[in-house]
């Protein structure tokens, strides 16, 4: 119980955000709502993680990135253009100009070859 200055009881209310949630066990659990907790108090970033860890507001969903498919025929169209053109002499020396692995140039050649041939000219017998 709180008293004042005078020693006359002091009621006290305190409003804080939460929602009931099912936990991993299919357990209820009462967590805080972060959505409006910075609404009613003056947070630091390391006391949500501290929050966080303590397991009293649910951690962040991660961000899904989506992927790039990647056309491999139309990439290695363009690869086999760039060698046979004579631009580029090896699948290395094109590897390093666009800043992806040799093995990576090969990787696409291979994965679309079946609707591209460019003969020797693909070849890595020149490296060295």
């Amino acid at each position: 119980m709180l008293r004042d200055k005078h020693g006359e009881s002091v009621n006290l209310s305190l409003e804080i955000p939460i929602f009931i949630a099912n936990n991993r066990n299919g357990a209820k659990q009462i967590l805080i709502d972060p959505t409006r907790l910075p609404n009613l108090l003056t947070l630091q970033k390391s006391d949500l993680v501290n929050l966080q860890r303590d397991g009293l507001i649910p951690p962040q969903a991660p961000v899904k990135i989506p992927r790039v498919r990647v056309d491999y025929p139309a990439l290695a169209q363009e690869y086999g253009r760039q060698l046979s053109s004579g631009k580029y002499s090896t699948r290395a020396g094109l590897a390093r100009t666009i800043g992806v692995t040799r093995a990576w140039v090969t990787k696409v050649m291979k994965k679309g070859s079946s609707k591209v041939t460019c003969g020797n000219l693909c070849g890595d017998a020149a490296e060295t």
